[in-house]
């Protein structure tokens, strides 16, 4: 009777010892989406002064004062006005067509068809309208799935957009771009992440 009794002792102080470190919350804490975008802060920058890993052009489209432009110029700069961190890109219109692009230097691999969430953080003149596209292709066909944000005018404060899209399952490289069509305009926090497929 006096074991049973140390038995049922030991096995009650056993079962209270593990109830006790049962943890309460997930194994595993779940970790966020990876920013597949390079520097997305434009905190890191080359000998140049330039933001590591983007680069600008301009495409054909119409000048300022409307008239057709095939080309023209622009360039990108670290501004040390950041929406957080230390630094943000400025882009500089220069002349020319006003159909200015700013781009990661790479493209994206992609992984069959996928779904995707854009954000970014611009402020600027408030005469230049901001939006981005999202381009993708294969090896047979250079432009397949080509969509837009939202196109927003500058301000004064930081505007953030959000922009979601998929790509076609045949497609292989992804290519994002922030459009302006004007001078002056900030960017920071930018981020593309994988919306996990449910």
């Amino acid at each position: 009777m006096r074991n049973s009794r140390r038995t049922s002792v030991l096995v009650f102080a056993v079962a209270a010892l593990v109830i006790g470190f049962v943890p309460c919350g997930p194994l595993h804490a779940q970790q966020p989406p990876a920013n597949l975008l390079p520097n997305p802060g434009f905190e890191e920058v080359d000998a140049t002064g330039l933001p590591v890993g983007w680069t600008v052009s301009v495409w054909g489209g119409t000048a300022k004062d409307g008239t057709p432009a095939k080309s023209g110029t622009a360039k990108i700069e670290v501004a040390d006005t950041p929406r957080t961190g230390k630094k943000a890109m400025k882009v500089r219109w220069i002349d020319g067509s006003v159909n200015v692009v700013v781009h990661p230097a790479e493209m994206l691999a992609l992984k069959g068809k996928e779904r995707f969430r854009l954000s970014y953080w611009f402020k600027g003149p408030k005469d230049v309208t901001v939006y981005a596209s999202m381009l993708t292709r294969s090896e047979q066909n250079p432009q397949m799935d080509y969509q837009h944000s939202k196109a927003m005018k500058g301000s004064d404060e930081w505007q953030q957009v959000i922009f979601e899209f998929s790509n076609s399952p045949e497609a292989n490289k992804l290519a994002i771009y922030l459009r302006v069509d004007g001078d002056g305009v900030l960017f920071d926090d930018v981020s593309l992440e994988r919306i996990p497929q449910q």
